[in-house]
């Protein structure tokens, strides 16, 4: 029976293919699982601490980065962080995005790649 073809790995611009969980074997100290989180963790507190950061991003910038002529609705990463918990919370790696702007950027990187986040 044949293989499953492999995947590349969830960092962005790691050109090596995943081994396990969707990283490659020198990603895999950032693999957190998602469901779960590490042991010990309660993701209510973090959905809460990212609702707050982001509430606070979109008041020290209000303008859309892309066209600066609407209001930022949307906490958008850069760099997508597809599941890596230091690209999630770096907040260099974050913009203020409008609606119309944060859907082109995510048709364009969805699509255009034709890699799926």
């Amino acid at each position: 029976m044949p293989e499953a073809a492999h995947k590349e790995c969830r960092v962005p611009y790691c050109p090596s293919y995943a081994v396990r969980k969707g990283f490659c074997e020198a990603h895999q100290r950032y693999y957190v699982d998602q469901t779960r989180g590490p042991a010990g963790a309660n993701l209510t507190n973090a959905n809460r601490r990212f609702r707050w950061m982001r509430k606070a991003f979109l008041m020290r910038e209000p303008m859309c980065r892309s066209c600066k002529t609407e209001a930022a609705a949307v906490l958008d990463h850069i760099v997508p962080h597809r599941g890596v918990a230091r690209l999630f919370w770096d907040q260099s790696n974050w913009q203020g995005l409008c609606k119309t702007c944060h859907g082109r950027k995510t048709a364009r990187e969805t699509l255009g790649s034709g890699r799926r986040c």
